[in-house]
């Protein structure tokens, strides 16, 4: 063979070899760079921003929640509410009288009871809206003070009058705008709002 033509190939197979040796380098330089790449932005790595947002996420849930349930706890205490002050005025049967605390006046017509069985003149004298028209040895009389009622109480709350209120159910008794009546009328209460008590007794029909 020509030693011109054998150095010629070998010329060529050394070219050959060193130009495959440096796609197989460049080769591995570009895989180390795609692994530095995908170290850098390794999707595992949560950013700070991506953080903030779940903090932020995780405190508004639990103040969204807390809004809620106090808007259904006021929307609850508002429902009950009116419920008791619907049901307070279906059962307040003497709300035409203008009394608006039924228990209150139930406790007050029960205590005027009381003292009238009792025959506590002075007391019952303390329920008394002066002045007040009754019938004395036959005609009407106007008592105008407490010392003038106690004088001529067993008359003016005589047997019948006594009766008839001892016999009254609070319960029972009827109600119209003029107070609240006892028996056949023989006794009439209402409201008196600037009185050391607050309902008394205005008329006593005793004739």
């Amino acid at each position: 063979m020509n030693k011109k033509l054998v150095s010629i190939i070998i010329s060529a197979l050394i070219v050959t070899s060193l130009s495959a040796c440096g796609n197989k380098k460049s080769d591995t330089t570009v895989d180390n760079k795609n692994k530095e790449n995908i170290t850098i932005t390794n999707p595992d790595d949560k950013s700070d921003e991506n953080k903030t947002i779940q903090t932020s996420a995780a405190k508004t849930k639990p103040n969204e929640k807390t809004d809620e349930d106090k808007t259904i706890q006021t929307s609850a205490t508002k429902t009950e509410s009116n419920e008791k002050t619907n049901e307070d005025k279906t059962t307040n049967r003497y709300s035409i009288a203008g009394i608006d605390n039924p228990s209150e006046f139930k406790n007050t017509f029960n205590n005027i009871k009381e003292l009238v069985a009792s025959n506590d003149k002075e007391k019952v004298a303390e329920y008394i809206n002066f002045p007040i028209n009754v019938h004395i040895g036959g005609k009407k009389v106007a008592i105008e003070t407490k010392d003038q009622f106690i004088k001529n109480y067993d008359e003016i709350f005589n047997d019948n009058v006594k009766a008839k209120l001892a016999n009254q159910k609070v319960e029972e008794t009827f109600v119209n705008a003029d107070g609240i009546m006892v028996g056949d009328g023989e006794i009439w209460i209402s409201v008196f709002n600037n009185s050391a008590h607050k309902y008394l007794i205005y008329a006593i029909n005793n004739n």
